[in-house]
């Protein structure tokens, strides 16, 4: 795996890929709930020389694991409104309907220590199994289907896209 991301690494940086991110292009996201988070926040944000402004303190868990409902209540959300009030972005309606960015000022959000990091999957209700006929040939199972469990970060690289299926795997 190494390998690979050194290989990745090189291809980037020998291809012009790899551009600089502005200061300017950065938010830093704390947990306001948690002091820690914003000191680490602050101190990250003046050594990169990021304005304050970027930086971003919503009241969040203080668990690592989080709840589906708590990261679109206490996360997702209110990071769409700051998005919104700093003009960072400008959204749109695609023509299938999905709100998703048009413009994007900000390139990286970068989690402080105090961020979750998971969320946990949605329990599902047991839904009654109809019994396959004692002939019929295995159906091939999909190991990722109804699971929507995710890793906070790979859930905020989309946020800015709305009505996305939380369940399986994205097409890209």
């Amino acid at each position: 795996m190494r390998g690979i991301s050194r290989l990745l690494l090189a291809v980037f940086a020998t291809t012009g890929i790899c551009a600089a991110i502005a200061p300017s292009q950065v938010v830093v996201l704390y947990n306001d709930a948690d002091p820690g988070s914003k000191s680490l926040a602050d101190r990250y944000c003046e050594l990169r020389g990021i304005a304050r402004s970027n930086a971003v303190g919503l009241a969040m868990p203080k668990s690592a694991d989080i709840s589906r409902e708590e990261y679109e209540d206490r996360i997702a959300g209110p990071l769409r409104a700051e998005f919104d009030r700093q003009r960072w972005w400008k959204r749109g309606r695609d023509a299938n309907g999905v709100v998703q960015p048009v413009e994007n000022r900000m390139r990286v959000i970068v989690s402080m220590r105090g961020v979750p990091l998971r969320i946990r999957a949605t329990p599902k209700p047991q839904a009654g199994k109809d019994p396959a006929p004692a002939n019929a040939p295995p159906k091939p199972v999909d190991p990722v289907a109804g699971h929507d469990e995710a890793s906070v970060d790979s859930e905020l690289a989309l946020f800015g896209i709305e009505g996305l299926p939380n369940e399986g795997v994205l097409q890209n």
